[in-house]
């Protein structure tokens, strides 16, 4: 409230809404990562923990191009996304085992669960904070479409990779079929909220977008991918997920028993 200057109070009072649980939403989403690091029994060792590199240089990158190239509003939500994208990656990898061996609708339906599970937390962390006409839908529809961009690039890259599992073609792979992932998700969409308009000029536009997203997905995705190449763990139960017979199982050892 306004004081004059004999120290009386004057005018209106001014209200503020306090909401504790508004930034919550990002720690909700990592505890969760912190549950899949630690309750499953096959998880309990260094090469399952290694699965925080990824998430280190990921963050890393983010924060050398924040401080270089991005200035202004909207980076909060931005980290919120980037978190959601790279904890699901993270959780995915380590809770693999338990479903790994199951049928393909199968592991893609425990992927969904995962996603969804993920976006329920943030959502519920921002409590009244959340709002269909305000900027807390951006998260959930760019994870949603970064969701879908991920799950399509991996699959036709396993229709592509053959019978061998090779770290070159398989990145080279994920980055063609995410580019084109999200440059036809993007068109879609552009489908679903331009459907009234004349869309020849725009669909230039939404298809340069997507190629851009698409490179964004993909660079957050390659640290993942580089670890599943030279992590031992991790590249078995690629291989298994995917459904490919490595050439020299025993180098990598099998994976620790799941109780």
């Amino acid at each position: 409230m306004p004081v004059s200057d004999d120290g009386t109070p004057s005018g209106q009072a001014t209200y503020y809404t306090f909401l504790p649980f508004y930034h919550l939403a990002p720690l909700g989403t990592w505890l969760v990562l912190l549950v899949a690091l630690v309750i499953p029994a096959h998880n309990r060792n260094a090469r399952a923990w290694a699965v925080l590199i990824p998430i280190g240089v990921v963050l890393a990158m983010w924060g050398i191009a924040r401080q270089t190239f991005f200035r202004g509003g909207g980076l909060n939500v931005f980290f919120d996304l980037l978190s959601m994208c790279i904890i699901f990656l993270a959780v995915y990898l380590l809770v693999l085992p338990y479903f790994w061996r199951k049928r393909g609708i199968v592991r893609l339906g425990y992927a969904f669960a995962i996603a969804l599970g993920l976006l329920l937390v943030h959502i519920s962390g921002m409590g009244g904070k959340w709002s269909m006409s305000s900027n807390s839908i951006v998260v959930p529809v760019y994870f949603s479409i970064w969701f879908g961009a991920t799950v399509l690039a991996l699959l036709l890259t396993r229709l592509r990779m053959g019978a061998q599992l090779s770290g070159a073609r398989f990145g080279w792979y994920l980055l063609m079929f995410y580019l084109l992932s999200t440059m036809a998700l993007s068109m879609l969409l552009g489908l679903i909220l331009f459907a009234t308009t004349h869309l020849g000029g725009i669909f230039a536009a939404i298809s340069i977008a997507g190629a851009v997203f698409g490179l964004v997905f993909y660079i957050i995705a390659a640290p993942f991918a580089v670890l599943m190449f030279k992590n031992g763990l991790f590249k078995e139960r690629l291989a298994e997920c995917m459904g490919i017979v490595l050439e020299k199982p025993e180098e990598f050892g099998p994976d620790p028993k799941i109780y």
